[in-house]
């Protein structure tokens, strides 16, 4: 087999190593991938990127490039690379967000925590590490927070009973945020790239996801106030506060720490785009402001069309 690297490989293998940027890593990795011809650097290049790169998707198109047939045949030839690719790679601590405030701890943090008071480094660390982390469990319980949120909203304890809320939210809550994080995370993904965004439709998804983690705090609050008034807390009307208006006050405070909840969620999630972007806070704002003009564009075309006709 002829070991050359051609003629387009030296750029590309030069693109594969730091200080390249980000992008340029990933898309040499993938070019990597469709090489006619492998060489012995490129190959050490490839394994040094799977297992140092900061970032999870540029060490697994590292890794599936190693899987390459062109590459493989010189593997054979070469034992010691060949063992180096069978062990276990030695993935590289992720390195912290750009931007992150000074005081952010430098050690590896609890996402589920971290999420609160650094939510840029936290966003990072995830998806360098594996974007899917934590997802099923998040789409589970923040899809509960907020089913009961909209049952809420529609009023729906007027005509339904607490059991049945409760199996509409379990059920129809997570379903909605499951479409909502999969259908919004690529449409955003889409739109950050206009403005220069670099993230990978899964990096997207792992930030919107993440974003409302802090509602998932609220849950132990919203059962405790679901266990206090039942059906009446999704009602238009709420019967007990007539005859105990002290009951107000608790029903006061769990609707302001909501909002409050909610609004730093929201937050969270400019800061997750902006990260994965690798972007600023200002234009991860201005990616969901055009993601939802983009979503309720069609909506606002149906509703003047239906009244002109």
């Amino acid at each position: 087999m002829d070991a050359s690297i051609t003629s387009d490989a030296g750029p590309t293998l030069n693109d594969l190593v730091l200080p390249a940027p980000y992008q340029a890593r990933l898309q040499a990795a993938r070019a990597l991938a469709e090489a006619t011809s492998s060489d012995v650097d490129l190959l050490r290049a490839l394994i040094a990127a799977r297992d140092g790169d900061p970032s999870y998707q540029v060490r697994q198109a590292a890794a599936a490039a190693l899987q390459s047939p062109v590459h493989r045949e010189l593997l054979d030839l070469h034992p010691e690379l060949r063992a180096a690719v069978s062990a276990a790679p030695q993935v590289a601590e992720p390195a912290p967000a750009h931007d992150e405030s000074p005081r952010s701890p430098v050690r590896p943090l609890f996402p589920w925590l971290s999420i609160w008071l650094w939510p840029r480094r936290t966003i990072r660390q995830i998806v360098d590490a594996n974007p899917r982390y934590g997802l099923p469990v998040i789409i589970v319980l923040a899809g509960l927070v907020r089913g009961l949120g909209v049952a809420v909203n529609r009023n729906v304890g007027d005509t339904l009973g607490t059991p049945t809320i409760l199996v509409m939210a379990a059920v129809l809550g997570p379903l909605g945020y499951l479409l909502s994080v999969y259908l919004m995370g690529s449409l955003t993904r889409w739109v950050g790239s206009w403005l220069g965004g670099e993230a990978e439709t899964e990096e997207v998804r792992a930030a919107f996801a993440w974003a409302w983690v802090p509602t998932i705090y609220l849950l132990p609050l919203w059962l405790i106030m679901i266990a206090g008034f039942g059906a009446d807390l999704f009602a238009s009307d709420i019967p007990q506060l007539y005859t105990n208006p002290l009951l107000a006050l608790p029903l006061l405070a769990f609707s302001l720490l909501d909002l409050a909840v909610t609004l730093w969620a929201q937050v969270v999630l400019f800061l997750g785009l902006a990260e994965v972007h690798r972007f600023s806070f200002w234009r991860g704002l201005a990616t969901w402001f055009l993601t939802l003009v983009l979503v309720g564009l069609p909506f606002l075309c149906l509703v003047l069309a239906t009244r002109v006709l």
